[in-house]
């Protein structure tokens, strides 16, 4: 300070000199709000230091002495909204179709998941609308992700692949009499399963 009335302030503005002034604060924390109707995503701003007389608890940028240290640019950017279409779900079999919102013009989206898949139907893991086969049946989890390039956000889904039970009574028989001695078997452990036929 070069006086005794002179203070520190920092300003966020246009980055011009004399600068447009949009907020002043007594710290370099700014947000978007700061800035009267709001700042727009995209835009350049600039955070500096400024110092000078103090007038009404803020600088004086009129002051002969005042002085603006150099800008700091600062860029704010939308984060992406990621969303699956649908939550947690199960399936008979190693294949499911997966479902997203699309990404916003300018963004990127892609799936990913916490064990192998393949994607079906020339489909590519950036399309928000997926056919896909995992290798084993079990719970798999996975993610669309959504970047702009500079933030990243993401969605979960979990699916539980479940195998498909084959029914199989056994091999033909042929039965003299009335009486035949059934036995089925299970090709998946803890399924049930009944007999039903057109006997009377």
């Amino acid at each position: 300070f070069f006086d005794e009335n002179d203070m520190l302030e920092f300003i966020i503005h246009n980055g011009a000199n004399p600068p447009i002034i949009y907020a002043r604060n007594n710290s370099t924390s700014f947000c978007m709000n700061s800035i009267p109707g709001g700042g727009q995503f995209g835009n350049t701003y600039y955070i500096s230091a400024i110092a000078g007389d103090n007038i009404g608890g803020h600088v004086d940028t009129t002051d002969f002495c005042f002085s603006m240290a150099m800008g700091t640019p600062v860029i704010w950017y939308p984060i992406p909204v990621a969303h699956i279409n649908e939550l947690d779900h199960s399936t008979c079999g190693k294949n499911i179709h997966l479902s997203a919102v699309p990404p916003a013009p300018g963004e990127t989206g892609w799936w990913t998941a916490n064990c192998d898949f393949i994607p079906l139907n020339g489909g590519f893991v950036s399309n928000p609308e997926l056919d896909v086969y995992v290798l084993e049946y079990g719970e798999v989890t996975f993610t669309w992700n959504v970047t702009n390039t500079v933030c990243t956000n993401s969605d979960e889904t979990i699916v539980h692949f479940n195998q498909t039970p084959n029914a199989y009574a056994g091999t033909d028989i042929i039965v003299c009499g009335y009486c035949a001695n059934l036995q089925a078997f299970y090709s998946v452990p803890g399924s049930a399963g009944q007999w039903s036929g057109n006997g009377g």
